[in-house]
Protein backbone atom coordinates (compact mmCIF):
# COMPACT_ATOMS: atom_id res chain seq x y z
CA UNK A 1 0.00 0.00 0.00
CA UNK A 2 1.25 3.57 -0.44
CA UNK A 3 2.20 5.57 2.32
CA UNK A 4 -0.33 8.49 2.80
CA UNK A 5 1.23 11.91 3.46
CA UNK A 6 0.72 15.55 3.82
CA UNK A 7 1.28 18.44 1.76
CA UNK A 8 2.74 19.86 4.27
CA UNK A 9 5.01 16.68 5.20
CA UNK A 10 5.89 16.82 1.73
CA UNK A 11 6.96 20.79 1.34
CA UNK A 12 9.09 20.18 4.54
CA UNK A 13 10.89 17.07 3.22
CA UNK A 14 11.74 18.66 -0.23
CA UNK A 15 12.93 21.94 1.51
CA UNK A 16 14.82 19.95 4.03
CA UNK A 17 16.67 18.28 0.87
CA UNK A 18 17.28 21.43 -0.90
CA UNK A 19 18.89 23.31 2.66
CA UNK A 20 15.95 25.74 2.70
CA UNK A 21 14.90 24.91 6.08
CA UNK A 22 18.52 24.85 7.59
CA UNK A 23 21.20 26.05 5.18
CA UNK A 24 24.79 23.95 4.97
CA UNK A 25 27.93 24.70 6.03
CA UNK A 26 30.44 26.61 3.83
CA UNK A 27 32.74 23.96 3.73
CA UNK A 28 29.73 21.89 2.34
CA UNK A 29 29.61 23.81 -1.06
CA UNK A 30 30.42 20.94 -3.18
CA UNK A 31 28.69 18.43 -1.99
CA UNK A 32 24.90 20.64 -1.30
CA UNK A 33 25.35 21.21 -4.91
CA UNK A 34 25.55 17.59 -5.54
CA UNK A 35 22.86 17.11 -3.24
CA UNK A 36 20.18 19.48 -5.14
CA UNK A 37 21.27 18.22 -8.46
CA UNK A 38 22.80 20.95 -9.50
CA UNK A 39 22.24 24.56 -9.75
CA UNK A 40 20.79 26.56 -12.76
CA UNK A 41 23.43 28.94 -14.13
CA UNK A 42 22.58 30.86 -17.44
CA UNK A 43 22.13 34.03 -15.31
CA UNK A 44 25.69 33.31 -13.01
CA UNK A 45 23.86 36.24 -10.02
CA UNK A 46 21.02 34.15 -9.60
CA UNK A 47 23.39 31.44 -9.29
CA UNK A 48 25.03 32.82 -6.71
CA UNK A 49 21.74 34.23 -4.79
CA UNK A 50 20.94 30.49 -5.72
CA UNK A 51 23.95 28.99 -3.57
CA UNK A 52 23.73 32.00 -1.42
CA UNK A 53 20.08 30.60 0.07
CA UNK A 54 21.02 27.17 0.97
CA UNK A 55 24.83 27.73 2.34
CA UNK A 56 25.61 29.71 5.30
CA UNK A 57 28.13 32.61 5.29
CA UNK A 58 28.74 31.90 1.89
CA UNK A 59 30.73 34.67 -0.17
CA UNK A 60 31.23 35.19 -3.82
CA UNK A 61 34.69 34.42 -3.11
CA UNK A 62 34.11 30.65 -2.03
CA UNK A 63 31.72 30.32 -5.35
CA UNK A 64 34.68 31.85 -7.62
CA UNK A 65 37.51 29.43 -5.88
CA UNK A 66 35.28 26.31 -6.26
CA UNK A 67 34.86 26.64 -10.17
CA UNK A 68 38.04 28.23 -10.61
CA UNK A 69 40.71 27.23 -8.34
CA UNK A 70 40.40 23.89 -7.13
CA UNK A 71 37.41 22.79 -9.52
CA UNK A 72 35.34 21.20 -7.21
CA UNK A 73 32.72 22.79 -8.98
CA UNK A 74 32.34 23.40 -12.90
CA UNK A 75 29.25 25.39 -15.28
CA UNK A 76 28.34 23.55 -18.42
CA UNK A 77 24.78 22.68 -20.38
CA UNK A 78 23.31 19.97 -18.70
CA UNK A 79 19.43 19.22 -17.27
CA UNK A 80 16.67 20.41 -20.06
CA UNK A 81 19.75 22.31 -22.06
CA UNK A 82 20.64 24.55 -19.66
CA UNK A 83 23.25 25.90 -18.30
CA UNK A 84 23.74 25.03 -14.40
CA UNK A 85 26.75 24.50 -11.93
CA UNK A 86 27.08 20.86 -10.90
CA UNK A 87 29.74 18.99 -8.69
CA UNK A 88 32.57 18.29 -10.56
CA UNK A 89 32.74 14.79 -9.80
CA UNK A 90 29.34 14.32 -11.52
CA UNK A 91 29.88 15.45 -14.51
CA UNK A 92 30.61 11.77 -16.16
CA UNK A 93 27.02 10.69 -14.94
CA UNK A 94 25.26 13.79 -16.63
CA UNK A 95 26.87 13.81 -19.59
CA UNK A 96 26.33 10.17 -20.24
CA UNK A 97 22.71 10.75 -19.64
CA UNK A 98 22.68 13.85 -21.96
CA UNK A 99 25.09 12.34 -25.07
CA UNK A 100 21.64 9.76 -25.72
CA UNK A 101 19.04 11.94 -24.83
CA UNK A 102 18.98 15.79 -24.84
CA UNK A 103 22.07 15.61 -27.08
CA UNK A 104 20.44 13.97 -29.78
CA UNK A 105 17.36 16.02 -29.55
CA UNK A 106 19.31 19.32 -30.22
CA UNK A 107 21.41 18.19 -32.63
CA UNK A 108 17.82 16.93 -34.86
CA UNK A 109 17.07 20.40 -34.21
CA UNK A 110 19.91 22.01 -35.77
CA UNK A 111 19.32 19.69 -38.91
CA UNK A 112 15.97 20.89 -38.94
CA UNK A 113 17.63 24.35 -39.28
CA UNK A 114 19.79 23.69 -42.44
CA UNK A 115 22.75 21.96 -40.62
CA UNK A 116 24.42 18.99 -41.92
CA UNK A 117 25.54 16.52 -39.46
CA UNK A 118 28.66 16.73 -40.63
CA UNK A 119 29.24 20.19 -40.43
CA UNK A 120 28.17 20.15 -36.35
CA UNK A 121 30.51 17.39 -36.19
CA UNK A 122 33.34 19.46 -37.80
CA UNK A 123 32.69 22.13 -35.82
CA UNK A 124 33.18 20.36 -32.52
CA UNK A 125 36.34 19.25 -33.79
CA UNK A 126 37.68 22.97 -34.66
CA UNK A 127 36.11 24.32 -31.90
CA UNK A 128 38.20 21.70 -29.32
CA UNK A 129 41.37 22.01 -31.79
CA UNK A 130 40.97 25.99 -30.91
CA UNK A 131 40.92 25.32 -27.27
CA UNK A 132 44.01 23.68 -27.20
CA UNK A 133 45.81 26.49 -26.85
CA UNK A 134 44.32 27.16 -23.44
CA UNK A 135 40.92 29.01 -22.51
CA UNK A 136 39.18 30.99 -24.94
CA UNK A 137 36.13 33.37 -24.86
CA UNK A 138 33.05 33.25 -27.52
CA UNK A 139 34.65 35.18 -29.82
CA UNK A 140 38.10 33.73 -30.22
CA UNK A 141 36.42 30.65 -30.71
CA UNK A 142 34.45 32.35 -33.57
CA UNK A 143 37.73 33.65 -35.11
CA UNK A 144 39.84 30.25 -34.60
CA UNK A 145 37.81 27.44 -35.03
CA UNK A 146 34.73 29.11 -37.30
CA UNK A 147 36.76 30.94 -39.65
CA UNK A 148 36.56 27.92 -42.52
CA UNK A 149 32.38 28.07 -41.78
CA UNK A 150 29.57 29.87 -43.57
CA UNK A 151 28.39 33.02 -41.96
CA UNK A 152 25.22 31.53 -40.63
CA UNK A 153 27.19 28.84 -38.50
CA UNK A 154 29.70 31.62 -37.14
CA UNK A 155 27.05 33.99 -36.09
CA UNK A 156 25.38 30.52 -33.86
CA UNK A 157 28.75 30.11 -33.03
CA UNK A 158 29.03 33.28 -31.07
CA UNK A 159 25.70 33.58 -29.79
CA UNK A 160 25.06 33.96 -26.15
CA UNK A 161 22.68 31.25 -25.77
CA UNK A 162 24.66 28.91 -26.65
CA UNK A 163 24.03 27.82 -30.09
CA UNK A 164 26.23 25.70 -31.63
CA UNK A 165 28.43 25.97 -28.18
CA UNK A 166 26.16 23.48 -26.70
CA UNK A 167 26.86 20.20 -29.00
CA UNK A 168 30.55 19.71 -28.26
CA UNK A 169 29.77 20.24 -24.02
CA UNK A 170 27.16 17.52 -24.24
CA UNK A 171 29.34 15.27 -25.42
CA UNK A 172 31.28 16.18 -22.12
CA UNK A 173 34.74 17.54 -24.21
CA UNK A 174 34.12 21.07 -23.82
CA UNK A 175 33.34 23.18 -20.09
CA UNK A 176 32.75 26.53 -19.23
CA UNK A 177 36.62 27.53 -17.84
CA UNK A 178 38.10 30.93 -15.83
CA UNK A 179 36.34 33.97 -16.36
CA UNK A 180 37.94 37.11 -18.01
CA UNK A 181 36.21 39.84 -16.61
CA UNK A 182 33.24 39.97 -17.75
CA UNK A 183 33.12 37.74 -20.34
CA UNK A 184 33.44 33.71 -19.83
CA UNK A 185 35.84 31.50 -21.57
CA UNK A 186 36.10 27.67 -22.58
CA UNK A 187 38.25 24.74 -21.85
CA UNK A 188 38.86 21.30 -23.15
CA UNK A 189 37.30 19.53 -20.33
CA UNK A 190 40.30 16.82 -20.02
CA UNK A 191 42.55 19.78 -19.46
CA UNK A 192 40.30 21.38 -16.87
CA UNK A 193 39.14 18.26 -15.26
CA UNK A 194 41.26 15.25 -16.36
CA UNK A 195 40.07 12.80 -13.76
CA UNK A 196 37.41 11.46 -15.44
CA UNK A 197 35.09 7.83 -15.49
CA UNK A 198 32.67 6.48 -18.48
CA UNK A 199 29.75 5.77 -17.14
CA UNK A 200 26.91 3.16 -19.03
CA UNK A 201 24.07 4.86 -19.96
CA UNK A 202 21.43 3.04 -18.71
CA UNK A 203 23.16 3.08 -15.01
CA UNK A 204 23.56 6.71 -15.04
CA UNK A 205 20.12 7.02 -16.42
CA UNK A 206 18.91 5.47 -13.06
CA UNK A 207 21.48 6.97 -10.36
CA UNK A 208 20.24 10.44 -12.04
CA UNK A 209 16.42 9.26 -11.47
CA UNK A 210 17.80 8.19 -8.15
CA UNK A 211 19.34 11.42 -7.21
CA UNK A 212 16.57 13.78 -8.11
CA UNK A 213 14.04 11.46 -6.03
CA UNK A 214 16.35 11.80 -3.23
CA UNK A 215 16.09 15.98 -3.89
CA UNK A 216 12.48 16.44 -5.28
CA UNK A 217 10.03 13.40 -4.21
CA UNK A 218 7.68 12.72 -4.03
CA UNK A 219 7.95 12.85 -7.83
CA UNK A 220 6.32 10.86 -10.99
CA UNK A 221 8.24 10.18 -14.30
CA UNK A 222 6.25 12.74 -15.79
CA UNK A 223 8.16 15.21 -13.38
CA UNK A 224 11.23 13.67 -14.15
CA UNK A 225 11.11 14.12 -17.80
CA UNK A 226 10.40 17.97 -17.32
CA UNK A 227 12.72 18.80 -14.98
CA UNK A 228 15.64 16.46 -16.68
CA UNK A 229 14.73 17.03 -20.52
CA UNK A 230 14.99 13.72 -20.54
CA UNK A 231 12.14 11.70 -22.65
CA UNK A 232 9.57 9.95 -21.52
CA UNK A 233 10.43 6.59 -22.35
CA UNK A 234 14.08 6.84 -20.88
CA UNK A 235 12.69 8.05 -18.22
CA UNK A 236 10.62 4.40 -17.84
CA UNK A 237 13.50 2.70 -19.17
CA UNK A 238 15.57 4.00 -15.69
CA UNK A 239 12.73 3.48 -13.15
CA UNK A 240 12.67 -0.18 -14.36
CA UNK A 241 15.96 -0.42 -13.43
CA UNK A 242 15.43 1.32 -10.35
CA UNK A 243 12.23 -0.20 -9.37
CA UNK A 244 13.27 -2.29 -6.37
CA UNK A 245 14.37 0.23 -4.81
CA UNK A 246 10.92 3.16 -5.63
CA UNK A 247 8.16 3.32 -3.39
CA UNK A 248 4.46 4.81 -3.83
CA UNK A 249 3.08 7.33 -1.87
CA UNK A 250 -0.10 9.41 -2.11
CA UNK A 251 -0.35 13.25 -1.44
CA UNK A 252 -4.23 14.27 -1.64
CA UNK A 253 -4.91 11.38 -3.65
CA UNK A 254 -2.01 12.11 -6.28
CA UNK A 255 0.41 9.82 -6.69
CA UNK A 256 4.55 10.41 -6.60
CA UNK A 257 7.13 8.23 -6.46
CA UNK A 258 10.29 7.95 -3.54
CA UNK A 259 13.29 5.98 -2.70
CA UNK A 260 12.31 3.43 0.46
CA UNK A 261 15.27 4.63 1.93
CA UNK A 262 13.56 7.99 2.55
CA UNK A 263 10.19 6.70 3.54
CA UNK A 264 11.03 7.19 7.50
CA UNK A 265 12.43 10.89 6.82
CA UNK A 266 8.86 11.81 4.58
CA UNK A 267 6.76 10.70 7.87
CA UNK A 268 8.86 12.54 10.26
CA UNK A 269 8.97 15.58 7.81
CA UNK A 270 7.27 18.69 9.62
CA UNK A 271 7.52 22.54 9.07
CA UNK A 272 8.00 23.38 12.96
CA UNK A 273 8.65 27.23 12.30
CA UNK A 274 8.04 29.54 9.39
CA UNK A 275 10.75 28.57 6.58
CA UNK A 276 11.55 31.66 4.68
CA UNK A 277 13.73 32.47 2.05
CA UNK A 278 14.30 34.69 -1.18
CA UNK A 279 14.78 32.71 -3.88
CA UNK A 280 16.64 33.87 -6.97
CA UNK A 281 15.22 34.02 -10.84
CA UNK A 282 14.97 29.99 -12.23
CA UNK A 283 15.72 28.96 -8.69
CA UNK A 284 15.81 24.85 -8.52
CA UNK A 285 13.00 24.32 -6.51
CA UNK A 286 10.70 25.83 -8.62
CA UNK A 287 11.57 23.74 -10.88
CA UNK A 288 11.57 20.29 -10.07
CA UNK A 289 7.76 19.62 -11.18
CA UNK A 290 5.97 19.69 -14.15
CA UNK A 291 2.85 21.44 -11.89
CA UNK A 292 3.29 24.02 -10.01
CA UNK A 293 0.40 23.73 -7.83
CA UNK A 294 2.25 22.63 -4.94
CA UNK A 295 4.39 26.39 -5.33
CA UNK A 296 1.61 28.85 -6.32
CA UNK A 297 -1.70 29.34 -6.89
CA UNK A 298 -2.89 29.32 -10.41
CA UNK A 299 -4.56 32.56 -10.18
CA UNK A 300 -1.05 33.95 -9.46
CA UNK A 301 0.90 31.36 -11.66
CA UNK A 302 2.31 34.29 -14.21
CA UNK A 303 3.52 36.55 -11.55
CA UNK A 304 5.93 33.77 -11.27
CA UNK A 305 6.26 31.91 -14.73
CA UNK A 306 6.56 34.67 -17.13
CA UNK A 307 6.60 34.79 -20.77
CA UNK A 308 9.86 33.46 -22.57
CA UNK A 309 10.66 31.06 -19.96
CA UNK A 310 11.50 33.68 -17.38
CA UNK A 311 10.95 32.74 -13.55
CA UNK A 312 11.16 35.51 -10.91
CA UNK A 313 12.43 35.97 -7.79
CA UNK A 314 10.35 34.35 -5.50
CA UNK A 315 9.37 34.99 -1.61
CA UNK A 316 9.61 30.91 -0.11
CA UNK A 317 7.33 30.52 2.95
CA UNK A 318 7.21 26.96 4.49
CA UNK A 319 7.45 25.24 0.39
CA UNK A 320 5.65 27.73 -1.32
CA UNK A 321 5.62 30.94 -2.84
CA UNK A 322 4.23 33.97 -1.08
CA UNK A 323 5.41 37.32 -3.04
CA UNK A 324 8.30 37.79 -5.79
CA UNK A 325 10.97 40.20 -4.69
CA UNK A 326 13.37 42.64 -6.96
CA UNK A 327 16.21 44.75 -5.71
CA UNK A 328 17.90 48.18 -7.15
CA UNK A 329 20.80 49.79 -6.79
CA UNK A 330 20.54 53.90 -4.49
CA UNK A 331 23.82 55.06 -4.20
CA UNK A 332 25.87 52.67 -2.24
CA UNK A 333 22.69 50.65 -0.78
CA UNK A 334 20.69 47.89 -2.26
CA UNK A 335 17.18 48.60 -2.13
CA UNK A 336 14.97 45.44 -1.78
CA UNK A 337 11.12 45.32 -2.79
CA UNK A 338 8.94 42.77 -1.62
CA UNK A 339 5.56 42.37 -3.36
CA UNK A 340 3.43 39.65 -1.36
CA UNK A 341 0.86 38.03 -2.97
CA UNK A 342 -1.34 38.48 0.39
CA UNK A 343 -0.77 40.09 4.04
CA UNK A 344 1.95 38.39 5.43
CA UNK A 345 2.32 37.64 9.67
CA UNK A 346 4.66 39.53 11.88
CA UNK A 347 6.92 36.62 11.87
CA UNK A 348 7.26 36.15 8.01
CA UNK A 349 7.76 39.98 8.04
CA UNK A 350 10.33 39.92 10.46
CA UNK A 351 11.82 36.81 8.82
CA UNK A 352 11.90 38.01 5.19
CA UNK A 353 13.37 41.26 6.28
CA UNK A 354 16.07 38.97 7.64
CA UNK A 355 16.67 37.89 4.72
CA UNK A 356 16.87 40.76 2.49
CA UNK A 357 19.58 42.21 5.03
Amino acid sequence: AALIVSPSQVAAFRLSRHFLLRRGPRSALASVVRDVCGVQAQVMSAARIALWARIAGLADEDIDRALEADRSLVRTWAVRGTVHILASEDLPLYIAVIKETIHRTFEAWLVRQGLHVSQIRALNEAIVEALSRGPCTRDEIVRHAGKSFPVKIRKWLASGWGGLLRPVCFEGRVCFGPSRGREVTFVRREQWLPDWRDIPYGEAGADLLRRYLRAYGPASLSDFSAWSGVPAKAATTFHDRLSSEVASVSIDGRMGLLLREDLDALRRARLDTPGVRLLPNFDGYLLGHRSKEHLVDSALYKQVYRKAGWISPVVLVDGRVAGVWSHARKGRTLQVRIDPFRRMSADVRRLVTDEAR
